[in-house]
């Protein structure tokens, strides 16, 4: 190893001083000289350079510290060469691991300790869901910066199953204390060893030392496989929590981190001793409601950027005046959930209110961003639930159970029933379908339930934000999101996804209808709506989607078109060249650019050989092309085709597709066509 003078420099980066050194590497704070930012730079030892596959190793930390990008994994902002020496630069945090921390100052308190797990295990997860374990996470690897915030760091040991195996099979890599037996066999590893590592480290930080004890790594393995872990010096609470964690066979372990987190969590759950008396106002005035809708209306932010996805991924996002998205935006996934903050400020009092706060899997970066704007759950007023699924509301137990137990829960009766068995007091629940005209709150604002019974459970309930004019959809408006998209707000890409995520979802058009009818009711009206899933509708684009919902077909309407098989869509697309066929060389228009262009049909078609394909849902494709053409030809025309498609379903053995005939000069209703065809009323 060269000693190197206290001021030097690599690459572009002014090298202060030394701030830590292990095995491979040497870590120095810096100065970028092109931005002037302070960094971190973590310099491979110049004597390693020509191993081959310790070199490998350390451009492998760098590309998965650019890749990964979550605000518990330490990110990597630059790497390179310079002559012999290899470096990667990283933020320049407060340079204390979790590992010196406990060693200055002693074990972690109780709540400290879970709040660190929270952050700690929820960047494990997503490090897994992206397909790479860590395979040495320890109390040495986790840094923290001047705000008590964790990062998981030091991807040397990380497995990447894209890339070609650096470590031969049977090598042995690793922390001793921190290693499950298949580790010390050198055997395939998966998610479960960084699960087993993390148990210890949950010990380690609430009690300073390790569950075995011994002078040499032979003797560490020997105490692993012959004597339980003693776990007296734990809380009785998490003590199954941890004996499952470090459980010898990994078939036993949580089988996930986020499971992990969860048991953690729900360890902690209590009911409080007595209920607080209530608060809330939930009869207001006639006077009162027409005073709030007559105020003047809050005007959207124009501050935020909301389209650099680092910034989605640790900052919350004000989307209305007091109101905050506090989700998390895995780079690279299409479906997610959007938990949001709303804040009130009255003149001697707050009221602070959670919406649909997500799963215990969101749980650290919600609690992450919702304590950068109101300091602490502790100033939590309420929760509102849409819904009673998971991804909606699981993590409301931990709320009130660990957090905040004099909040209320706020949603209907219907989804109450399940969502109780979160652990939460009965007495800490208020039914929204008994204050259809809205509830005032002890800050003089106002909010109102908007019903939506089936979208997608019964017991669905929207909530309106008249202040701010922002309603609180649920599932309703949700939707698969373009991987490439960026920012908050929908745009045109964004109706494929929503689409899909109705038709999948939603059990029949007239409970879209009906909810869409209680939107359109509001008589101050919604400017933006924020669903629970896909991205918020503000603009011109949500009436344009309220419209196609209103109009889209899902669930049991096409439950059979859903189903259909290879044959019947090839049968659907000759059905549709046919009617085409019969209106060329009669009209100016080019049908099949008419359908391609048409939103409704994305996904749904595509051209080959100019002629058109079907890849799922032909009747509604038939239905809507019939839509579209009666648009582009004239009446004379259209009837050629509509009765060109009849005979064509009938010849395939295909259901007649709902449409509208003209016969005597009159017009059919739509729906079965068989009473029109044959001259019945």
């Amino acid at each position: 190893m060269t000693t190197k003078p206290s001021h030097w420099r690599i690459a572009h980066y002014h090298i202060e001083q030394k701030i830590g050194s292990g095995a491979t590497s040497t870590v120095y704070s810096a100065i970028d000289l092109h931005t002037g930012e302070k960094l971190a730079v973590k310099v491979l030892h110049e004597a390693l350079g020509t191993h081959t596959d310790i070199v490998d190793r350390f451009k492998r930390e760098a590309r998965l510290g650019v890749e990964l990008d979550h605000p518990n994994v330490l990110r990597v902002v630059d790497a390179g060469q310079d002559g012999k020496l290899h470096y990667i630069t990283m933020p320049l945090l407060d340079h204390i691991s979790l590992g010196k921390k406990i060693d200055r100052d002693g074990p972690l308190d109780f709540e400290e300790a879970l709040r660190l797990c929270e952050g700690i295990l929820d960047g494990l997860e997503y490090i897994h869901r992206h397909g790479v374990l860590h395979r040495d996470l320890k109390a040495e690897n986790i840094l923290l910066d001047d705000e008590g915030c964790p990062y998981l760091s030091d991807f040397g040991l990380m497995l990447d199953p894209r890339a070609p195996r650096i470590t031969k099979a049977g090598g042995l890599l690793g922390t001793p204390y921190y290693m499950p037996p298949e580790q010390w066999r050198g055997e395939e590893l998966d998610e479960r060893a960084d699960i087993f590592a993390a148990g210890v480290m949950v010990y380690f930080m609430l009690t300073g030392d390790f569950p075995w004890h011994a002078s040499n790594p032979a003797g560490v393995l020997e105490q692993l496989l012959s004597t339980p872990p003693n776990l007296d010096a734990l809380p009785d609470s998490i003590r199954p929590v941890i004996q499952l964690a470090l459980s010898l066979d990994a078939t036993e372990r949580f089988a996930s981190a986020s499971a992990f987190a969860h048991a953690l969590e729900s360890s902690q759950i209590k009911t409080p001793a007595s209920p607080p008396p209530p608060y809330l106002d939930l009869n207001i005035a006639p006077s009162k409601r027409l005073e709030i809708m007559n105020k003047p209306t809050s005007t959207i932010p124009k501050a935020h950027d909301t389209t650099d996805p680092r910034k989605l991924a640790i900052h919350p996002v004000e989307i209305a005046e007091g109101s905050y998205w506090v989700g998390k935006r895995p780079p690279g996934e299409f479906f997610y959930a959007n938990p949001y903050l709303r804040t009130f400020k009255g003149k001697d009092t707050e009221f602070n209110l959670i919406i649909d706060p997500g799963s215990s899997t969101d749980f650290g970066i919600v609690q992450a961003k919702s304590s950068r704007i109101i300091g602490s759950f502790e100033r939590l007023s309420a929760v509102f639930i849409n819904h009673q699924d998971p991804d909606v509301g699981s993590s409301a137990g931990v709320l009130l159970g660990r957090y905040s137990p004099e909040s209320y829960i706020l949603c209907t009766e219907d989804t109450w029933r399940l969502i109780q068995y979160y652990n939460i007091p009965r007495e800490r629940f208020v039914a929204l379908e008994k204050y259809p005209e809205g509830f005032s709150l002890p800050t003089g604002q106002w909010l109102r339930p908007v019903p939506s019974p089936f979208c997608h459970f019964v017991g669905a309930m929207m909530l309106y934000d008249p202040q701010t004019r922002v309603l609180y959809s649920g599932d309703l408006f949700g939707g698969l999101t373009d991987k490439k998209a960026t920012g908050l707000f929908a745009d045109e890409s964004d109706w494929v996804g929503m689409r899909a995520f109705h038709q999948i979802y939603m059990p029949t058009r007239q409970a879209l209808r009906h909810a869409i009818a209680n939107i359109r009711a509001i008589s101050e009206g919604v400017e933006i709506i924020a669903p629970q899933h896909g991205r918020l509708l503000k603009g011109d684009i949500l009436e344009e989607f309220m419209r196609r919902l209103e109009n889209l077909p899902v669930g049991l309407d096409i439950m059979g078109d859903r189903m259909a098989s290879q044959d019947e869509l090839i049968g659907w697309a000759t059905v549709l060249e046919r009617a085409i066929s019969t209106a060329e060389g009669l009209c100016d228009h080019d049908l099949r650019a008419l359908l391609l262009e048409d939103p409704n049909l994305r996904g749904l078609i595509q051209l080959r050989s100019n002629r058109l394909e079907i890849t799922s849902m032909g009747k509604f494709v038939l239905e809507r092309a019939l839509r579209l053409f009666g648009d582009a030809l004239d009446e004379d025309l259209l009837g050629m085709v509509k009765y060109e498609v009849v005979f064509a379903t009938s010849e395939l053995d295909l259901p007649t597709p709902s449409m509208e005939l003209d016969e005597d000069g009159g017009v059919a209703s739509s729906g079965s066509m068989l009473g029109n065809i044959s001259g019945q009323s």
